[in-house]
């Protein structure tokens, strides 16, 4: 709890470090499907949530990012809802290529939070990091696209690892100097042999939102 609260503080001063060294704060909706593996069985479920991060720019390409999301997966088939929280803090770095073309690198903590039905007390709590890099080329005026490649590692769940990897693209468009639409796609795939034989859990994400840039 005490990380968490952390976190979330780190994400909440984000806004005015902004207005202050330069940066950006984005707000987006949530829709999530998730498909849980093991064996030749699978169970899918969707779901809706929200989220916001921000972008503090420290000066030569480096930057500190943070974001929350949480996301409230309906649970027809597994009998029961179940809410999903993650929150992230760290550190990206833009290299400029050209006026088209940058590449980027990013290394994150990470904490999620898997909680059943609310108040029934019953879930669990990960801790890990996620390491990436990616690419956001200027297709026309206003218009851009990009995406990232990352490794995420959740730590241990019963003395096994929570691992995989996590795919982003998306595409933003500039609706003038301060104010930008954005829509991403993001799957992430990860692996554990934590509750007997081999899991696996993919989670699709589309957000859709909104970028002000200070």
């Amino acid at each position: 709890m005490k990380t968490k609260l952390t976190l979330l503080a780190a994400v909440v001063a984000l806004a005015p470090m902004s207005a202050m060294a330069g940066g950006s704060v984005d707000v987006f909706f949530i829709h999530n499907k998730a498909e849980l593996k093991q064996g030749g069985n699978s169970v899918k479920e969707d779901g809706n949530g929200y989220g916001f991060r921000g972008i503090a720019e420290l000066g030569n390409g480096l930057s500190l990012t943070a974001s929350h999301q949480d996301t409230r997966i309906k649970g027809s088939n597994i009998g029961t809802n179940l809410g999903i929280a993650e929150t992230r803090v760290g550190l990206s770095y833009k290299h400029q290529v050209n006026d088209q073309f940058s590449m980027t690198g990013n290394a994150d903590f990470v904490q999620l939070d898997a909680e059943l039905d609310k108040n029934l007390g019953i879930g669990l709590a990960l801790d890990g990091y996620a390491v990436g890099v990616g690419a956001s080329f200027a297709v026309i005026d206003n218009l851009k696209v990009y995406g990232n490649l990352g490794y995420l590692n959740l730590g241990k769940l019963n003395n096994k690892t929570v691992d995989g990897f996590e795919y982003t693209v998306g595409a933003s468009y500039d609706i003038n100097q301060n104010i930008a639409g954005f829509i991403e796609y993001r799957l992430v795939d990860v692996d554990t042999t934590a509750l007997g034989p081999k899991v696996s859990v993919d989670l699709d994400t589309w957000r859709i939102g909104a970028r002000y840039t200070f």
